[in-house]
């Protein structure tokens, strides 16, 4: 641990690079690598270790020197000093010398068969929340952590933090981008990029690509009456029973108001594809239970029809625009006739 001068200042100086990388990477992971080999290169530590930790359970971690994650589960990290870390937002010291109540015995069986000696454990934190935990741990027989380096620590769990606090604005951003706020459907632009890709495998390989485009009846009845919230509501439950219907590899998307738009790759045929949109349908007609916050009713029943326009590559196009064009054309002729789907007219061939 950095106790003479001239080790402080090279500490000083791994922090500063630290920074510096933080600023200009956009490689978080590499980042990361680097905050936990620096207690090992400049202060010999044992081992160091970054936990990411999220609604899910603990995620991708990163190690340094000695420290062993083999077969490392969520139950051990809540029952360790990381899950208490985690759960309290404080700096945790532990000495290999007494029995730490904070700590499973599983948990210190573990510590021990590791070879491992002090240990300090400090929270990373997103705001107002712990996103993960950054540990360092001396080698059996290892001195106790000093004070400077326990300072140090904390700059570098702050480097960290900001390192994940980066990923996941950046997840977030990314996912805003090509997801509805709403339903958490893909939107317009993720949709037709899956689709554009589905169609180039298809005119490589052959197949069929299905595309259905759904347009909600009822939809403005429930918003009149029983407001936006139950509307909302309602959509959110159009896409939890869309998710229920498809296979993982087909995309359900919301393009906006109450249509909705799924793509099914590999489909063997336009009847195959028919079958889906029948199923959709089926599923869609059900009665819908919908909460009303704040109204008279604490909830209501409500139902909705759809009407499906159906496309199938190659046999109305090879392109997006043009199949999502034939799609809509059909919808448009179901909900005008009162049909429950409607198949897009061989006419609708042709270039985008």
């Amino acid at each position: 641990m950095p106790s003479s001068r001239l080790r402080v200042a090279d500490s000083m100086t791994v922090l500063y690079r630290l920074a510096q990388a933080v600023l200009s990477s956009d490689d978080e992971l590499e980042v990361l690598k680097l905050v936990v080999q620096a207690p090992v290169d400049l202060l010999g530590a044992h081992g160091a270790c970054v936990i990411t930790v999220d609604a899910g359970g603990i995620g991708p971690y990163v190690l340094a020197g000695q420290a062993n994650m083999d077969g490392f589960t969520s139950e051990e990290f809540h029952e360790g000093l990381s899950g208490w870390v985690y759960r309290t937002g404080q700096v945790a010291l532990s000495s290999p010398h007494e029995p730490d109540a904070r700590e499973s015995a599983r948990v210190q069986a573990r510590r021990a068969g590791d070879h491992c000696g002090h240990i300090v454990v400090l929270p990373l934190q997103g705001g107002s929340q712990v996103i993960g935990t950054l540990t360092v741990i001396t080698e059996a027989g290892g001195e106790p952590f000093e004070e400077a380096s326990l300072t140090w620590f904390e700059a570098l769990a702050n480097l960290a933090s900001v390192v994940l606090v980066q990923r996941r604005l950046h997840a977030e951003l990314a996912r805003r981008a090509h997801h509805d706020d709403l339903t958490g459907l893909p939107n317009r632009s993720l949709l037709l990029d899956r689709l554009s890709q589905a169609l180039l495998r298809l005119e490589r390989h052959g197949g069929y690509c299905g595309l259905l485009f759904l347009d909600l009846n009822g939809f403005k009845d429930v918003n009149d009456r029983y407001g936006h919230g139950a509307g909302d509501e309602l959509l959110r439950e159009v896409a939890r029973r869309l998710g229920r219907c498809l296979r993982s590899s087909d995309t359900a998307a919301r393009f906006g108001g109450d249509e909705f738009v799924v793509m099914l790759p590999d489909v063997r045929s336009v009847g195959d594809a028919g079958q889906v949109a029948l199923r959709i349908s089926e599923a869609l007609g059900r009665l819908v239970r919908v909460q009303l916050p704040g109204g008279a009713e604490p909830h209501v029943t409500v139902q909705v029809s759809v009407s499906v326009g159906l496309a199938v590559a190659p046999l109305h196009g090879l392109h997006a625009e043009t199949l999502c064009r034939a799609a809509d054309q059909a919808m448009y002729r179901a909900k005008r006739d009162g049909l429950t789907v409607q198949v897009a007219p061989s006419e609708a061939t042709g270039p985008a």
